[in-house]
């Protein structure tokens, strides 16, 4: 299944947020899902990273909506 979790912050934040979406989507990578998380930060670049399994695109929180509709048509997820 391809899941797409979507949120304003993301690792390696530290936060309640930030590890609740971390430690689902490792789980969910270890049970065979691809998994990819699109969130906001506060820099004025983007930045890609992968951390166990787990992919992270981060945006510039102005373009965090635009950026996660951009990656529902693009990685058409079975579970947002």
């Amino acid at each position: 299944m391809r899941i797409l979790h979507v949120s304003d912050n993301s690792y390696p934040n530290i936060g309640g947020v930030e590890r609740v979406v971390h430690e689902l989507a490792k789980r969910q990578v270890r049970d065979g899902h691809k998994v990819l998380v699109v969130a906001g930060h506060e820099n004025m670049y983007k930045a890609r990273l992968q951390q166990d399994g787990v992919f992270y695109l981060k945006y510039p929180y102005y373009q965090l909506p635009l950026a996660s509709k951009y990656h529902f048509r693009r990685f058409l997820p079975d579970l947002v």
